[in-house]
């Protein structure tokens, strides 16, 4: 079939075919079936591969591709921090292509509640990099993964102290005004879960942070999502 033929065209020693073949299995990954067969076929590990490769189109391309494996089985974990790709995935958050940036926090923000992917992300103090991408995209996948891992990041108490430093908690409430429902439900999460913890008072009053959250339509489909 088609899509084994592009996972086989992966490993090839000539960039272009690399890139060709990286482009037209990302254009692909909205449909489940060409995941399951992208799956099916071996191709996680040539993907993992290009993770390092010199050409940035055909490092992101796979990385995208990498995070709808990620989202469609959670197998897919196991495989990902078995070959040392997490380190590797979060070196790319400092990247200086903010796609690629992208890609890799959509992959890491997915498995970001896995105890021993959210250890790797403390201790490599990723969540000041989640900050600076948050704030740069306008993509609305990385909004929605890098809030929904900070959700994650809030309820583990050890990383509370991380969150208000690092310009999470501000950026948080910053969005609480977005137009898009999901990233506004999202950030809505985020917010509640830090009003409600008394040691952030004083910081969360710093920025007028219960202003933003009054400034909701108690009406608001968002808020009523959140709750």
């Amino acid at each position: 079939g088609f899509i084994p033929r592009c996972v086989g065209l992966l490993t090839s020693t000539h960039p272009g075919i690399q890139q060709t073949a990286t482009e037209v299995l990302a254009e692909l990954i909205s449909s489940n079936k060409c995941v399951e067969t992208i799956l099916s076929g071996g191709g996680l590990p040539p993907l993992l591969a290009l993770i390092d490769h010199q050409n940035d189109t055909v490092k992101r391309n796979a990385i995208l591709v990498i995070a709808a494996l990620v989202s469609y089985d959670a197998g897919v974990k196991d495989t990902i921090v078995s070959t040392g790709s997490v380190k590797k995935l979060i070196n790319l958050l400092r990247a200086a292509d903010l796609k690629i940036k992208e890609a890799a926090a959509i992959v890491l923000c997915n498995l970001s509640a896995d105890v021993q992917v959210k250890s790797f992300l403390k201790s490599l103090n990723s969540i000041p990099s989640f900050v600076s991408i948050l704030r740069a995209t306008q993509d609305t996948k990385t909004q929605e993964s890098i809030l929904t891992a900070f959700n994650n990041f809030i309820r583990d108490g050890d990383c509370n102290q991380i969150i208000m430093q690092s310009g999470a908690a501000e950026t948080i409430f910053t969005m609480l005004g977005n137009s898009d429902t999901v990233i506004q439900t999202a950030a809505i999460r985020c917010a509640l879960l830090l009003s409600i913890n008394a040691e952030n008072k004083q910081t969360l009053h710093s920025f007028n942070a219960i202003q933003h959250l009054q400034q909701i339509n108690a009406s608001s489909p968002s808020l009523k999502a959140a709750a």
